[in-house]
Formats: C-alpha cells, sequence, structure tokens
C-alpha cells in the first residue's frame, strides 16, 4: 500500500491511499507480509518501486528486514518527495511494485492526480506564474514582530 504525506494548517496528515495529488509532500510505500515459520528468523532484501504513467521508474529504495513468522508491516524507510517535484509531470494510472529477495510479491495500481497550479493553469490557459513573481509576494509579507508592533499601535489609538 502507500501512505501519503500532507502538510496542512492543522499539522502533518498521514493517510492511507490509492489516490495521491502532486500537491502531497510525499508518498512512502508499506508491505504487509504474513510469513511462514519456515521462511522467518532470517534477514530479507525489500525492494519498493514506483513508476509513472509512462511506465519510467520514478523511486527505488531497497532494505534488508529480518524476517518474522507471522504478520509484519513494513514501512519503506523513505519517501519519494512529490510537491515541487520537477521530475513528476504526469498523472494517471502509477503502479508500485515490491520484491522479497528479488521475487516480485505485489502489485498495486494507484492514481496520481496533478497539483491544483496545474488543475487551474489546465482550466485557464495560464502559463505558469515566474519564479521571480511568487518571491516578490514573500518579500512583501510581514514579519510577526512587525505585525505585533502594528497591533500594538493600533491599540493605543
Amino acid at each position: 500500500g502507500l501512505i501519503s504525506l500532507h502538510t496542512s494548517a492543522e499539522g502533518m496528515l498521514m493517510r492511507r491511499s490509492r489516490t495521491v495529488s502532486l500537491d502531497d509532500n510525499g508518498v512512502r510505500p508499506y508491505l504487509t507480509l504474513q510469513v511462514d515459520g519456515q521462511a522467518a528468523d532470517r534477514h530479507a532484501l525489500v525492494r519498493f518501486e514506483i513508476l509513472d504513467a509512462h511506465g519510467e521508474i520514478q523511486f527505488v529504495h531497497e532494505m534488508k528486514t529480518f524476517l518474522r513468522d507471522g504478520e509484519m508491516n513494513i514501512l519503506a524507510d523513505h519517501h519519494l518527495p512529490l510537491a515541487g517535484n520537477d521530475r513528476l509531470a504526469s498523472h494517471g494510472d502509477w503502479d508500485l511494485r515490491v520484491y522479497v529477495d528479488g521475487a516480485l510479491l505485489g502489485l498495486l495500481g494507484f492514481t496520481v492526480t496533478p497539483s491544483l497550479e496545474a488543475r487551474r493553469r489546465q482550466l485557464t490557459g495560464a502559463a505558469p506564474e515566474p519564479p521571480e513573481a511568487a518571491s516578490a509576494d514573500v518579500d512583501d509579507a510581514l514579519t510577526l514582530e512587525e505585525l505585533m508592533r502594528m497591533q500594538d499601535r493600533e491599540a493605543r489609538r
């Protein structure tokens, strides 16, 4: 499966999902295994691959995991950054592939949706906003200290 990470006003939100947005901070794959007693008590190489809608590999993570008898949840140590990742131009149907010791154990299809900005541009036909225009808004923003001073001045009037 997949766990998507998204930062909002309420803080960091993590959710299991089969649909992720290019506005999400990232996505982290996981695997739930039912390990037979005969295959337990050893190290195994777990490999996670995420392929985009064009079949290009966008994420590969390998990790050694000690297998225990019974059900195990294995979460990848790293995530695929989504928001602001210029390499991820395509949206649509993507695939997660999971291998254990080189054998394909699982395949999960999931959907990646475009960012809100990309959707806005697509609907309005507008060109992307140049980076210098976005930074101009940041330069005009007031610091917390300046806002507090302004509030004090208003309160004294």
